[in-house]
């Protein structure tokens, strides 16, 4: 049994819900290689929400709030947030990849891999 394109962004919407810790962030034109420790940036997605908690460079800003949505374009599955392309995501060994060199319609240059954890 093959599940449907919607089947599919479902599972990917759901698989994404809840608290993720950047754990390794690397790219862009600086060459950034960066391993924050375990609660400096935060992801919180909710049903339609992601909510980032950055404390990365010091204290904490005021959290950021943007809309996302799941897209799935060839087999690849894309997160979009405020109704711009953001980059493609996978999961592997309980992990969430997004990858903002790679965009539902091309890619780009310069951009960050972002590694995530529970």
């Amino acid at each position: 049994m093959s599940c449907s394109s919607d089947d599919d962004k479902n599972a990917q919407e759901s698989s994404l819900i809840g608290e993720w810790h950047v754990v390794h962030l690397t790219g862009g034109i600086g060459g950034v290689d960066e391993y924050p420790e375990r609660d400096e940036i935060v992801w919180i997605f909710t049903q339609d929400e992601l909510t980032v908690i950055d404390a990365f460079l010091g204290s904490p800003g005021d959290p950021v709030t943007r809309s996302y949505e799941v897209i799935t374009v060839q087999g690849a599955t894309y997160l979009t947030m405020n109704g711009q392309d953001f980059g493609k995501f996978s999961f592997a060994n309980d992990q969430l990849f997004i990858d903002t060199n790679k965009f539902s319609e091309g890619g780009g240059n310069d951009g960050y891999l972002y590694t995530l954890a529970r």
